[in-house]
């Protein structure tokens, strides 16, 4: 008895698929975890020492920013900027030295923050 390609194709689109669905569910859920103010079991970074290498930004055990964020919504979580420059790749960059860092914007999108130096 043999299968038809039909049914190896449907088999093999289906395994993808789930797999696929899997994994785009986990890193969404990381994210909706930390937007919302939970810390899921897929979060690799911790806090602390390193803390430079997660992706959002805490401001408080309930507030975070998050990439993706519009500029809006983090000047509303955060307030203005002391400083706003922009780099050779095209961020432009909102510098606070109150609280050492500085957040890189692409576009309207909050990308990623780092320490400031």
């Amino acid at each position: 008895m043999q299968t038809s390609p039909i049914v190896k194709c449907k088999f093999f689109l289906t395994v993808f698929l789930l797999f696929f669905c899997l994994c785009a569910c986990n890193d969404a859920g990381d994210y909706v975890g930390v937007t919302h103010g939970y810390l899921t079991l897929g979060m690799k970074q911790k806090f602390g020492e390193g803390g430079e290498k997660k992706k959002f930004y805490a401001l408080s055990d309930t507030t975070v920013i998050a990439p993706g964020e519009l500029k809006q919504a983090v000047r509303d979580k955060i307030g203005l900027p002391d400083k706003v420059q922009s780099n050779n790749e095209g961020y432009e960059i909102w510098i606070y030295e109150k609280r050492n860092i500085k957040l890189f914007f692409e576009k309207e999108k909050f990308r990623e923050w780092a320490y400031l130096k």
